[in-house]
């Protein structure tokens, strides 16, 4: 089972020399009951003024963080808990410590104020939002 503020080590793609390369996803919502699916939202490393600074995320405010990094929003996706659980029984991707309250909270704010946040991501995530309101 995955909760908001959990955190998955993901094989995404590989580098200049062939090697794979991981990024951390953070998971969003609880698994939805009506659509079976949950937002998950990479961080990568902060190199350019180019990147979404919407929410920027300090070295150390995570195990996996070791330098100043930014919640890519535009890569954003829905994803089934069948194909999270996939990822991990394949060995694509890992569990890692979840994200304190202080920081989680700061990502969710950041998903309906960046501009770069997809019109899916952005709809699913308003509907669980204010239906527990």
């Amino acid at each position: 089972m995955f909760e908001p503020g959990d955190t998955l080590l993901i094989e995404t793609n590989y580098n200049n020399r062939g090697e794979i390369q991981n990024h951390l996803f953070v998971i969003i919502l609880k698994i939805e009951d009506k659509s079976k699916l949950t937002i998950i939202i990479p961080i990568s490393t902060l190199n350019s003024p180019k990147q979404d600074r919407q929410t920027v995320l300090s070295q150390g405010c995570h195990e996996f963080i070791n330098r100043e990094s930014y919640v890519y929003y535009g890569r954003a996706r829905l994803i089934s808990e069948e194909k999270l659980n996939n990822l991990i029984t394949t060995g694509q991707a890992k569990k890692k410590d979840r994200f304190s309250e202080p920081y989680f909270s700061r990502i969710c704010d950041g998903i309906l104020k960046s501009h770069f946040t997809p019109a899916d991501v952005r709809e699913l995530y308003q509907d669980c939002i204010f239906r527990k309101l």
